[in-house]
């Protein structure tokens, strides 16, 4: 259900704004945004991670580049041990506007995302028969390649330059290593190894200069 969300937005704006039929004037110059939901993940305590992007709005079509930095230590990798995985990440693409009304519009882009990230652990075998057995592992120099489809909306907050949006994207994996018998949980910036096509969200503000 969480994935729906950012068509769920679109058509909340469109509801909300089916009384005014003026569009929004296609504008040019910068726009910069920063990840909330990333923001709010330094609260926990297992997992921390920053995301911000530059877009350079050309009328209705804007090149975006994006970075942030991830942090992840979760419980769940192993048991009986620690798993931590650390690094930063770049995407950057081309996004396409299209105005819902004079409040809102609906994007649809594509990315391509580049990772760095180190990852160790270690780990706890006990056992009533033989004696405790512990070991560790250290990985550096990492990287990860993947692919973006984009779509999302969002809505300028009254008559500010301040908007609020959210993407969905699917990611596809290009390239990375793997491991035996511990295989990387996490790539920052793609999220969990589980699948070469995963799903994801984002929630964001953005502050416009475009006009």
């Amino acid at each position: 259900m969480k994935y729906w969300l950012p068509f769920i937005f679109s058509l909340g704006f469109l509801a909300a704004g089916a009384q005014d039929s003026l569009t929004v004037k296609p504008g040019s110059g910068p726009e910069f945004w920063l990840d909330y939901g990333k923001v709010t993940l330094y609260a926990t305590s297992f997992e921390s991670k920053l995301e911000g992007a530059l877009t350079w709005r050309f009328g209705k079509v804007a090149p975006i580049i994006a970075g942030g930095y991830s942090e992840l230590n979760p419980e769940q990798a192993i048991k009986n041990g620690e798993f931590i995985i650390e690094g930063w990440y770049i995407r950057g693409g081309l996004e396409y506007y299209m105005s819902l009304n004079r409040k809102n519009r609906f994007i649809v882009g594509g990315r391509y995302g580049y990772a760095s990230f180190s990852e160790n652990g270690s780990y706890l075998i006990t056992s009533d028969l033989w004696p405790d057995e512990t070991g560790s592992f250290e990985r550096e120099g990492l990287t990860a390649t993947w692919a973006e489809l984009v779509l999302g909306s969002e809505m300028t907050l009254g008559e500010s330059r301040f908007m609020a949006g959210g993407y969905f994207s699917l990611r596809v994996l290009i390239n990375r290593e793997e491991f035996e018998p511990v295989d990387s949980y996490a790539i920052p910036g793609y999220g969990r190894t589980i699948d070469k096509t995963i799903p994801a969200l984002q929630l964001y503000i953005k502050f416009s200069l475009a006009r």
